[in-house]
């Protein structure tokens, strides 16, 4: 029995070595499609591989397992992850880490915690561990060396260049791998320019490739006037019906689209107001609210398009509440108890068209409305012909800062 166990895991070794993607199908019990076990089959045989993916593609999934293909494989042996901000190191990778752990068909002996993976072995000279970093102290990236190296960075298109110089470290030695993978949101920085460069593999993911698009196109998306799902072979990957929700919405050219169904880097146009990655980024921080809470409506009475309420503190705000095809009636209403429940101090409206009547009767209630007038006289009268002109360009200054943004 003994014998026949140390083949088995002879055999196991020799099939991570030569093929990854059946090694993690074996060890934890899952099925990889296509993409997934190229990439595996990419860090097996390349140093660098970049790979820009649509949604819900499994890339995380996939990733979370190659740490630790790469770990339990390799010894002595570092691997470090990253992700534009911790929470995403601890909430996205690591949780597939630790689910995979915990599927494993073969016993892992290791000290599992929220971001590091300590493995069990007898000799204290030898480093052997997986750790998650965050990307606000690069210094931590310095010193991780060792005879076999992984560095991994997810969603790397959000990873500061400082990042891109600090992941360098750890690969200047031994035997190295690093994986970048991520929705393509910038089309310049680290990111970009891996995937330009000579000396990575490249892997892009769009819908279209993903296993629940067999025999289906864009052209099929674009000509349907409705669109209905039926069995998924992969119902945690993209779904054709998103992906015709998003060509109605978005459009073919549009940079949305370009990104998170096709799996390209948005092409940057001068008539460009907001960067795509500029709004990622403000999606991300995390920035404590401070101040009064303040509320602002912009109001929409006909076609399809929402009216929208949206509150703030400081320079976080929080999730914006939408709601179309209401008449006058219920909208006043409807913003007359979302503003009873937020308790904001204010409501910032524009007096015009449909909306008049509106504040009208707000201010009668009591409710402390201000009118905002888009239209009026700006502050800066040599560069701004109205105040809308003027508050748009102050919104791509905090977008490209600091503020949050839901």
């Amino acid at each position: 029995m003994v014998v026949a166990e140390k083949e088995q895991v002879e055999k196991l070794k020799e099939l991570a070595l030569t093929y990854p993607d059946i090694w993690i199908e074996k060890v934890f019990n899952c099925k990889l499609w296509e993409k997934q076990r190229e990439i595996c089959r990419s860090v097996l045989k390349n140093p660098r591989t970049v790979v820009p993916s649509c949604s819900a593609s499994g890339k995380t999934f996939d990733s979370g397992r190659i740490v630790l293909w790469f770990l339990l494989n390799h010894y002595p042996s570092t691997v470090v992850t990253t992700a534009p901000t911790f929470r995403q190191v601890e909430e996205i990778l690591w949780k597939e880490i630790a689910a995979a752990v915990s599927q494993s068909n073969v016993p892992i002996n290791c000290h599992l915690t929220k971001t590091r993976i300590g493995m069990a072995h007898t000799d204290p000279e030898r480093d052997w561990f997986a750790i998650g970093l965050s990307t606000d102290q690069p210094e931590k990236f310095q010193g991780h060396h060792n005879i076999y190296v992984l560095v991994v960075g997810d969603e790397a298109s959000g990873l500061p260049d400082t990042i891109y110089q600090a992941i360098e470290n750890p690969l200047s030695s031994g035997y190295t791998r690093l994986l970048l993978i991520g929705n393509p949101t910038q089309s310049t920085g680290g990111f970009k320019d891996a995937f330009d460069s000579p000396i990575y593999n490249k892997i892009t993911i769009s819908a279209f490739d993903t296993p629940n698009f067999k025999g289906i196109t864009l052209d099929d998306i674009k000509k349907a006037d409705t669109w209905e799902d039926g069995e998924l072979p992969f119902p945690g990957l993209i779904k054709p019906r998103w992906v015709w929700e998003r060509f109605q919405e978005w459009g073919e050219n549009s940079a949305l689209f370009q990104v998170y169904v096709l799996g390209q880097f948005p092409q940057a146009g001068e008539r460009n107001l907001f960067r795509l990655s500029d709004i990622d980024a403000a999606v991300r921080r995390e920035i404590k609210p401070e101040g009064v809470r303040v509320a602002s409506v912009d109001i929409s009475l006909e076609g399809g398009d929402e009216t929208v309420y949206a509150t703030r503190m400081g320079n976080h705000v929080f999730d914006m509440k939408g709601w179309s095809h209401q008449d006058t009636n219920y909208t006043e209403g409807r913003v007359i108890r979302e503003y009873r429940t937020d308790k904001s101090v204010e409501i910032f409206m524009e007096p015009q068209g449909m909306g008049m009547p509106i504040i009208t009767h707000l201010e009668t209630l009591g409710v402390p409305v201000t009118r905002w007038n888009p239209a009026g006289k700006p502050v800066d009268t040599e560069l701004f012909m109205n105040q809308r002109a003027e508050q748009y360009f102050l919104l791509k200054q905090r977008f490209e800062g600091r503020d949050r943004h839901p």
